[in-house]
């Protein structure tokens, strides 16, 4: 992977970030510079790395991720690149040949646009590079190279819990009400497994998730803090607006 392709998709999402951030605290002319700078390297960006048709520089892992989670593409664009990169995946077994960068965006845009099936693959297979090698090596901890030259004890390649948080457990923070003061819950149902445990300790109190298969269909429990609302997105589009402990069965 180049560096100019990441550093620069990098650079655009921190300017994005600042942007945000300055508006937010009112200064609208800093917003307004800087997205200005961000438009003009967005610009830069894909007249140098797109190619058309969902492909990005030489199409590998990372170079299709990144743009589509930093926004650097429109979402008809990014569907096509998150198909290529699912078929990417499966054709090399999905074997986590990226680095930093892609071992938390990769999963993330998969799982994103309805591949968390191949995302959760690319956790659980066992050849090298990939994070299942680590356990057959016998490792305890997070390593910070996937062919443990480095440190044995880092969160380099760590997302992979907070992906399991999001996207199976499907615990989310409303960002219309931040700190968790309202939840919400969009589970993905990945077919390997058979049920999912999940909580979290947020400053308001523990938000639990459990869901599992049955013989009729799924079954969900959630259970939120006091006085904390949630919504729940169910894979068929509806929604539920719920508090306290709420127990959902669908087929």
């Amino acid at each position: 992977m180049a560096p100019e392709f990441v550093t620069t998709a990098w650079h655009y999402r921190n300017l994005k970030i600042f942007a945000e951030t300055a508006s937010l605290f009112g200064f609208s002319d800093d917003a307004a510079r800087t997205l200005d700078r961000a438009a003009k390297i967005a610009d830069s960006f894909r007249r140098n790395f797109f190619n058309g048709g969902g492909s990005w520089a030489n199409d590998e892992k990372t170079a299709l991720a990144l743009p589509v989670a930093f926004g650097l593409c429109d979402d008809a664009e990014a569907r096509l690149s998150a198909a290529l990169l699912d078929r990417k995946m499966r054709e090399d077994g999905c074997i986590a040949d990226f680095g930093i960068a892609g071992a938390k965006f990769v999963p993330r845009v998969l799982a994103d646009y309805g591949y968390e099936n191949t995302a959760f693959r690319i956790f659980t297979q066992e050849k090298f590079p990939g994070w299942c090698q680590w356990i057959r090596d016998g490792e305890t901890t997070l390593l910070e190279d996937f062919a443990g030259r480095c440190s044995h004890s880092h969160v380099m390649y760590g997302d992979l819990a907070a992906w399991m948080m999001q996207y199976p457990g499907g615990i989310e923070p409303s960002f219309t009400r931040p700190g968790f003061r309202e939840v919400v819950l969009k589970p993905k149902f990945i077919d390997a497994l058979h049920s999912m445990n999940a909580h979290y300790d947020s400053v308001c109190g523990r938000i639990s998730v459990f869901w599992n298969r049955t013989s009729s269909g799924m079954e969900l429990t959630a259970a939120l803090p006091p006085n904390v609302p949630g919504v729940l997105h169910l894979p068929d589009g509806s929604s539920h607006a719920f508090s306290g402990t709420r127990h959902f069965q669908w087929k």
